[in-house]
């Protein structure tokens, strides 16, 4: 007489299928979100450049090696760098408008007792310490950090004025989906309590 074992349970099915078609649903995202991302920043004249990226990309995915294909979505595009530079650069304009000793969302404080807020005159920074240090495709966010220096005039409490340079360390996101560049600001410490002049 034939000995059969007890008929499998609800959990023991095969799970090779699911296990393969979500590879192949990440792979197809990858593509997508590599595809938009080069499209975003993508030049009319630049379609060469992007136009390989695509094709190594593919290849490397066909290949499945998921390594490489991650690898060329990695660094933005030297047009989306360009328009980055000049949405945070705007941000920090943006921010020596302001008329106070610690602006709101902004990364300049002055730290003076005999200064008087909301008499600060702000000059924009150059952006030229601020680098571009990661390219994140998957969200199309580009994030950056450095050092800048505002410089200030503000009135004193004792009379006359006082002027100076406040040097800042920035850093932030910047959402490359939008035109121009989104730019968010993380509010820093400074660097060191400057006297001013």
């Amino acid at each position: 007489m034939a000995q059969y074992g007890p008929p499998p349970g609800p959990g023991s099915r095969n799970r090779k299928p699911l296990i393969i078609g979500l590879s192949v649903a990440a792979a197809v995202v990858v593509v997508v979100v590599v595809v938009a991302a080069i499209i975003t920043f993508s030049d009319s004249g630049a379609s060469g450049s992007a136009g390989d990226t695509v094709k190594g990309d593919l290849a490397a995915l066909s290949r499945g090696d998921a390594a490489a294909a991650l690898s060329y979505s990695t660094d933005q595009p030297e047009s989306g760098q360009s328009a980055t530079m000049s949405a945070i650069s705007a941000a920090l304009a943006d921010c020596a408008k302001s008329n106070l000793l610690s602006p709101p969302n902004c990364p300049q404080r002055a730290y003076d007792p005999d200064l008087v807020d909301g008499t600060a005159a702000w000059s924009a920074p150059d952006v030229s310490g601020v680098k571009i240090t990661m390219f994140e495709p998957y969200h199309l966010e580009v994030l950056f950090s450095g050092q800048t220096t505002f410089a200030l005039v503000a009135s004193k409490r004792s009379g006359g004025s006082k002027s100076g340079p406040v040097t800042a360390f920035i850093s932030g996101k910047a959402d490359v989906s939008q035109k121009p560049p989104a730019v968010s600001l993380r509010r820093r410490h400074q660097l060191a309590e400057q006297a001013l002049g």
